[in-house]
């Protein structure tokens, strides 16, 4: 298998060999690189820009400079940067928003690095922004890695289109809300099915409460689509929370638009909450872009123990093949399951 931080660590020797300052674009796959070594560069002429949180905190432990925004790059002036580096996305919106917005970000003469590897479409995706560009591409291969460095020339190059990147769209209605998402944002464009069948299991989860449970707490909430369900199973206060910057703008308006009593809040698995809550609902995610990762459902598990109330409980949706049972065992006394089918399996957990 190959390793998926290896084009991180391309990235990372292209920036120490470059002339000029720099503009690095860090999305999910940046999760497990070491910081310290760009900390130990000593490169004055750059910054970073995540739509992580988690990434925003572990570059600011390292002292780097990095703002944490969906993307959103209009505070920066024209002509800002000589290079700017880019680990290609797994959503194609994305990686053409980044295209589009460096050429007005780059110098004329500026190289736009994108790096990946083969099976991520890097070599269309290069040769696409070649030609928007009408820049120079030079395309280089170090074993699995590939490189597309193109030379931006301003005189030549097609103006950028208009970017729907932050147009929020309808996805679904709940409760009569239309609720919008946008790009960047896991699954923005569907109702996730794991989520369908976890709201379908809410009753059933109520029915073992003996009293109606009043706080809710969304972990992961995406587009806020179980969130935004709350009012309809009478809770009295809903807090969402998300590691990604498009997810809480999305969130944020469609838990408005709901007008029920709640919080979205940027929080690397509930590493910013204090306060205790009655249920909590998840969809764990167990990809970090291209790669997959037990860790990160762990990392839920072993949250949601210490953020819900003593006679509180949890409500996970997981693919089958994942054996949260056995890793939950660590983390709750008691492990329901409520629902099941081909795809995924609904548990209840409680101390």
């Amino acid at each position: 298998m190959v390793n998926q931080n290896k084009p991180l660590y391309e990235i990372n020797q292209k920036i120490r060999t470059c002339k000029g300052n720099y503009l690095l674009i860090a999305d999910e796959n940046w999760t497990l690189f070491d910081w310290s070594l760009l900390a130990n560069s000593k490169s004055d002429g750059y910054l970073i820009i995540s739509n992580r949180y988690d990434i925003y905190q572990k570059t600011l432990k390292e002292n780097l400079r990095c703002n944490f925004s969906d993307f959103d790059f209009r505070s920066l002036e024209n002509n800002s940067f000589e290079n700017i580096f880019f680990r290609i996305s797994k959503e194609k919106l994305v990686n053409l928003h980044i295209i589009q917005e460096s050429i007005r970000l780059l110098t004329d003469m500026g190289k736009l690095f994108l790096v990946g590897q083969k099976n991520e479409g890097i070599k269309n995706l290069s040769l696409k922004a070649s030609q928007i560009f009408k820049g120079q591409l030079d395309f280089k291969k170090n074993e699995s890695i590939y490189t597309g460095e193109i030379e931006l020339s301003k005189s030549n190059c097609l103006s950028p289109s208009v970017s729907s990147y932050f147009d929020l769209v309808p996805v679904t209605k709940v409760l009569e809300v239309e609720l919008v998402s946008k790009p960047g944002i896991f699954g923005w464009d569907k109702i996730d099915k794991g989520s369908e069948l976890l709201i379908q299991s809410v009753p059933a989860f109520l029915s073992n409460f003996e009293q109606q449970p009043k706080s809710l707490l969304d972990f992961g909430c995406g587009y806020g689509f179980l969130a935004c369900h709350a009012r309809k199973f009478n809770f009295m206060h809903v807090t969402a929370t998300d590691n990604n910057a498009g997810a809480l703008i999305a969130a944020e308006k469609n838990l408005t638009a709901t007008q029920l009593d709640h919080h979205v809040i940027a929080s690397d698995v509930g590493d910013s909450l204090s306060r205790k809550f009655d249920a909590i609902w998840a969809n764990p995610p167990f990809h970090e872009g291209f790669s997959t990762s037990k860790k990160i459902l762990i990392r839920f598990l072993e949250s949601s123990s210490k953020l819900l109330k003593r006679n509180g409980a949890a409500l996970f949706v997981v693919n089958n093949f994942i054996p949260i049972e056995r890793i939950a065992s660590s983390y709750f006394q008691k492990i329901k399951i409520l629902d099941k089918n081909k795809s995924y399996k609904i548990l209840m957990l409680t101390n």
